[in-house]
C-alpha cells in the first residue's frame, strides 16, 4: 500500500501534455490515441524520407508526401480539440512559458487544483484512512510544520469538491500556521516560505527518495506541504 501511495503522492511543478489535458478537462484516452498516431506517422515519415533519398522516384515521393499530409491532419485534429475548449488560442500558445499560469487565471486556482491534484489526493487519503498507524504518523509529520490532520482533510475535501470558498479558507489557515514556524524566515507567502525552507534544509527534509522535493516554483504550496508530510510519514 505504501508503494502505491508514494507513486500517486508525488508533486510536479513542470507540466507536460497530460497535465494540460487534465487542466483542460479533456479525456486522457483521446490524447494517448493521438500521440500514438503521431508517433507512428513520424516513424513512417522518417522511413519514407530515407527510402526516397535512396531512390528518388515518383512512387517514393508520393508515399512520403502522403505521410506528411496525414501528419498535418492529425496535428490539425489536435489543435481543434485544444482550441475547442475556449482556453487555448492555437498550438503556438503551448510554447508560452506562462501557459499554465494563464489557464489558472482563466479557470481559477481551486478548479486547477481540482483537475491536477483532486484524483491523486482522493486516492492517497482513501488508502491512508484504512490504517490508523499511518494516520497517526501523518498527523505527527503535519504537526512538525504547524498543520494538523483535520486541516489536511479539510484541504483535500475542498480540492476534491472543487469548493473555491473552502479551498481559499483552508489555504489561508495553512499558510498562516506555516509562516509561524520559528525557522521560517521569509514571511511573504507560503510559496516563498517553502522555497526558503528548501534552500535552508529546514522542516521539509526526510521525504521518500523518489519524491520531487526540490522546486523553484510551487503553484499549490498548501497541497505541496500535505504531500511532503505524507511522503515523510510513509518513508
Amino acid at each position: 500500500m505504501k508503494d502505491t501511495i508514494h507513486q500517486i503522492n508525488n508533486y510536479k511543478s513542470r507540466y507536460d501534455f497530460r497535465d494540460l489535458f487534465l487542466v483542460l478537462n479533456l479525456k486522457q484516452e483521446t490524447l494517448n490515441h493521438l500521440l500514438e498516431e503521431l508517433n507512428s506517422i513520424n516513424v513512417q515519415i522518417k522511413s519514407s524520407i530515407k527510402l526516397f533519398k535512396k531512390n528518388k522516384n515518383k512512387k517514393n515521393k508520393d508515399i512520403c508526401n502522403e505521410h506528411i499530409k496525414h501528419n498535418k491532419q492529425k496535428i490539425t485534429e489536435l489543435e481543434q480539440i485544444l482550441t475547442g475548449t475556449g482556453l487555448i488560442k492555437s498550438l503556438e500558445s503551448l510554447t508560452e512559458p506562462e501557459l499554465f499560469d494563464d489557464l489558472t487565471d482563466q479557470l481559477g486556482l481551486a478548479t486547477t487544483a481540482n483537475r491536477l491534484h483532486g484524483n491523486a489526493l482522493k486516492m492517497s487519503f482513501h488508502l491512508i484512512q484504512k490504517d490508523k498507524a499511518i494516520i497517526e504518523k501523518l498527523n505527527q509529520e503535519l504537526q512538525k510544520i504547524n498543520i494538523n490532520y483535520k486541516q489536511a482533510i479539510y484541504l483535500v475535501k475542498s480540492v476534491i469538491d472543487n469548493n473555491e470558498d473552502d479551498y481559499f479558507q483552508i489555504c489561508r489557515i495553512i499558510e498562516k500556521n506555516f509562516l509561524k514556524l520559528p525557522m521560517v524566515l521569509n514571511k511573504t507567502d507560503c510559496e516563498e516560505a517553502i522555497i526558503g525552507c528548501l534552500r535552508g534544509s529546514k522542516y521539509l527534509e526526510g521525504t521518500h527518495p523518489k519524491f520531487n522535493l526540490i522546486h523553484n516554483k510551487i503553484d499549490f504550496p498548501e497541497i505541496y506541504l500535505i504531500k511532503v508530510a505524507i511522503s515523510k510519514a510513509l518513508h
